[in-house]
């Protein structure tokens, strides 16, 4: 996920700054009270949206994340 996110921004987010470059879902990403809970995530979608997926590390961490943001 990560690989795929830096080959977005590399290659894709260029191409439409004001709508693809996503500083929420960056800020979100590197969210330090989020890492334990999290392997890693990614933009959905056009990204433009808000839209972000993150893989939890288990139901735990699930419902901690989801409580905690």
């Amino acid at each position: 996920m990560t690989k795929a996110q830096a080959e977005f921004d590399r290659h894709v987010a260029p191409a439409c700054p004001s709508q693809l470059t996503t500083k929420k879902l960056h800020l979100l990403l590197h969210h330090d009270p989020l890492k334990p809970y999290i392997f890693r995530g990614k933009g959905v979608g056009s990204q433009g949206d808000g839209t972000a997926q993150l893989i939890v590390k288990t139901q735990e961490s699930q419902r901690k994340a989801t409580l905690n943001y």
